[in-house]
């Protein structure tokens, strides 16, 4: 029977259009009118009516065995690293797809497969296979191909290549043919793109949101360090007057308190050398006293000698038992005089003692104090912060710079680091 040219026909499932198909049946003449009509019995769908047919009656099984079901679909990363792409290398595809994708630093394998006539369907599938066997870092995989008519895409229509899809562990993009072309394929994947350049843009919209999020928050962190800069500049400039004044202060408190410590130490001298004064008179009192005493007695013992003469008639025995006395009192004026030499002494060694112990007493406290101002100078000292990694900027009348509104272009400063100073010259004020 010869083809019938385009009849409208309704194939189940619902899809309404046009379609070629056969038919059979048989003339009739309808005789008042002189008409020629065929009475078709039966229609059967040819070319790309037929390929509709199955695409609906796939979709109904592939439906009705979850393949469609929103639940088991996977997001795409958002950051994709790495991905995989399924297209042939004839065609634009990988040149529109890269172009989408941009030059962000995502790794691309590309596996070249035929995506159209009798061996792509075993192609697809194999490609899909590969990458889910032999990779661990592609994150996402894209199946793409051009436009084309209801036949071109038959492969993307095939049950094998909807169970490759849904058994892929790497969740699947595809980019099949123009934005109104829907294949079983796009019905399967995880998520579905327009057109090949579409899915490039998709997996690197979230990079492209990055760099102007990174963008800015480079801009940020830019103008937070040079507000901190100034800030800490203002800062150590303020730190350095306060220290200087500090350091003054300390200064001229610590010669108070070593000249307070010196006049207490003169003090304690004069007292020593007073106590000293003291016993040298004392001893001269005592030594005077003993002068006089034994004068006395040699003047009593030469009066006696002089009444022995004059009395040589007296007894004998009287005359021993008086010099005896003289004798006795002699030697116990000696030994006293001797006690209180050693009392004296006494005195005195108990006197310097005293003085090396409070004269050290005092040096130890002395030098621990100083120790502790030096301490405490050597910590405020402005060239450990420079020994840090900071600086003193001045300008070229030795003024410490505080604010960038102390300065002008091409005027010349003064950097201090630790080891040295710089000259520079300002090129430009942020």
């Amino acid at each position: 029977m010869p083809d019938l040219a385009q009849p409208a026909y309704e194939p189940r499932g619902g899809a309404k259009g046009w379609a070629r198909g056969q038919g059979t049946g048989y003339p009739d003449v309808y005789p008042q009118y002189g008409k020629l009509t065929f009475k078709v019995d039966v229609i059967t769908p040819v070319g790309e009516g037929a390929l509709r047919l199955a695409f609906e009656k796939l979709k109904v099984e592939l439906g009705a065995q979850g393949y469609f079901r929103p639940e088991r679909k996977r997001p795409i990363p958002e950051y994709v690293r790495c991905v995989g792409l399924i297209t042939s290398e004839t065609g634009v595809v990988y040149r529109d797809f890269s172009r989408g994708l941009g030059n962000r630093g995502i790794k691309l394998y590309f596996y070249d497969a035929r995506v159209e006539g009798a061996n792509a369907i075993e192609s697809i599938v194999t490609a899909v296979q590969w990458f889910n066997q032999n990779t661990s870092d592609v994150e996402a995989l894209v199946i793409a191909r051009g436009g084309g008519s209801l036949e071109q895409l038959q492969p993307f229509n095939s049950i094998e290549v909807a169970k490759a899809i849904y058994g892929s562990r790497i969740p699947v993009m595809t980019a099949i043919g123009h934005e109104t072309d829907v294949t079983i394929a796009d019905l399967v994947a995880d998520v579905r793109a327009s057109v090949p350049m579409d899915a490039g843009k998709r997996l690197g919209a979230a990079w492209e949101k990055a760099e102007e999020r990174i963008g800015a928050i480079e801009h940020n962190i830019s103008a937070a360090f040079r507000s901190r800069c100034r800030d800490f500049s203002s800062r150590l400039a303020h730190y350095s007057e306060s220290l200087v004044s500090s350091y003054a202060k300390q200064l001229s408190q610590n010669r108070q308190i070593i000249a307070a410590h010196r006049q207490s130490l003169l003090r304690c001298f004069r007292d020593i050398f007073a106590k000293v004064q003291t016993v040298e008179q004392t001893f001269n009192y005592n030594f005077q006293r003993f002068a006089n005493a034994l004068s006395r007695r040699r003047r009593g013992i030469a009066s006696f000698e002089r009444a022995l003469g004059r009395a040589a008639d007296r007894p004998a025995a009287r005359l021993a038992s008086r010099l005896a006395d003289l004798e006795a009192d002699f030697v116990d004026s000696g030994t006293r005089f001797d006690r209180y030499l050693h009392s004296l002494q006494d005195d005195l060694s108990d006197s310097d003692l005293q003085i090396s112990q409070r004269g050290a007493r005092w040096y130890r406290a002395l030098g621990k104090r100083l120790a502790d101002r030096e301490a405490m100078l050597a910590a405020h000292d402005p060239r450990h912060k420079l020994k840090q990694g900071y600086s003193i900027v001045k300008d070229k009348s030795g003024n410490v710079l505080r604010s960038t509104r102390t300065d002008a272009v091409s005027d010349i400063i003064n950097v201090e680091l630790y080891d040295g100073r710089l000259g520079a010259k300002v090129e430009n004020i942020s």
